[in-house]
């Protein structure tokens, strides 16, 4: 039991990590019923915590900052996990509509709005939260991380401290973008 809590915890934070994230993903879309939302978030400026403060401040910064998220998040249907790195995602089931993932998102950021005070430093905190949010059946657990991972960069592209919806017309056009710019041109060298 010990190393399979190992193998599926974050050392650093105790926090599920991407492996138990994706088994309950899993087990949630094998259920193919109701409706699930993720929240994809990234620290905003964690790379400036580090260089400025140093890497011990930085992770007693992710360690307070994975508390944060799983005491403001946490019950039934719901799991945080660290992804790796200042990025952390929650996965929300049963949920009624996309106000319900909103309303994570907007418990998350004001929580990490609070002061922090780590070794003599009060570091500011905030985080870019890509959402997703749609009914269970047909979803895969690849088109959501993807998703959402998309979204969470619209969000850092519109400012700090905020999340994004996601929008399938709008990643579709920016898909469409991507399409062009890596195609080679007619008569163009491969």
């Amino acid at each position: 039991n010990r190393l399979r809590y190992q193998a599926l915890h974050d050392p650093l934070t105790g926090l599920p990590n991407r492996a138990l994230f994706l088994e309950r993903l899993g087990r949630m879309l094998k259920r193919a019923k109701g409706r699930m939302g993720l929240c994809y978030l990234d620290l905003d400026d964690f790379k400036v915590i580090n260089t400025s403060l140093g890497h011990d401040i930085g992770d007693q910064l992710l360690v307070e900052v994975g508390r944060r998220l799983d005491l403001s998040v946490s019950g039934e249907g719901k799991l945080v996990a660290r992804m790796g790195g200042d990025e952390f995602v929650i996965l929300v089931g049963d949920t009624q509509d996309t106000q319900d993932v909103v309303d994570v998102a907007d418990r998350v950021l004001r929580e990490l709005g609070s002061p922090i005070h780590i070794g003599g430093h009060e570091p500011t905190v905030s985080a870019s939260i890509g959402i997703v949010e749609r009914a269970v059946a047909g979803a895969v657990a690849a088109d959501l991380m993807r998703d959402a991972d998309i979204t969470l960069y619209w969000a850092k592209a519109d400012g700090k401290s905020r999340w994004a919806l996601f929008e399938p017309d709008r990643a579709s056009n920016a898909a469409d973008a991507a399409t062009t710019v890596l195609l080679p041109t007619k008569g163009s060298v491969t």
